[in-house]
């Protein structure tokens, strides 16, 4: 049997070094950089309030400016409905109830997340999950949309579960 080893370093090194290949960051996941700062409630809110962040493959979340927090995820054909909000001390709260199919009936959770930010040097914004305390990222802001651009596909999958909404 032939050893991939040396060829599946090579590869992953090629990959991470291609300044070309931005789906590179998407595999990895960083230390904070010494120089960032946690960000303030606003600036928190000025990234997230009234906007829908696209999750991709069909998923997104959005959080409105009165603290409605509504998610979609076309591809599971699941919901979440409820609250986001920011502490005083700067973290992103989702807490909402998310409804899915599985065998022939609606199941249903609550879910609370919060989330911490930071903003390096270079202005680039970091999140760690402090729920399930995962290691820091960057997020990509041009994943946001002002504005609410789930709720179509959101009411698709409501009348699907048949909830009220």
């Amino acid at each position: 049997m032939r050893n991939y080893s040396n060829l599946l370093k090579a590869a992953l090194a090629a990959l991470v070094l291609s300044p070309g290949i931005a789906s590179a960051q998407m595999l990895l996941f960083f230390a904070l950089p010494d120089d960032a700062t946690l960000l303030t409630a606003e600036e928190i809110y000025e990234i997230y309030g009234n906007r829908t962040e696209n999750w991709g493959e069909g998923s997104f979340a959005f959080r409105g400016s009165d603290g409605t927090y509504r998610a979609v995820n076309s591809g599971e054909r699941s919901v979440a409905s409820g609250r986001w909000y920011i502490t005083t001390d700067g973290k992103k709260c989702d807490q909402a109830r998310w409804h899915w199919p599985q065998d022939f009936k609606v199941k249903s959770k609550k879910q609370l997340s919060c989330e911490r930010f930071a903003r390096d040097a270079n202005g680039r914004i970091w999140s760690k999950n402090v729920t399930t305390n995962s290691a820091w990222s960057r997020v990509n802001r041009d994943d946001m949309s002002r504005g609410d651009y789930s709720l179509g596909i959101y009411n698709e999958v409501v009348r699907e579960l048949e909830l009220d909404g």
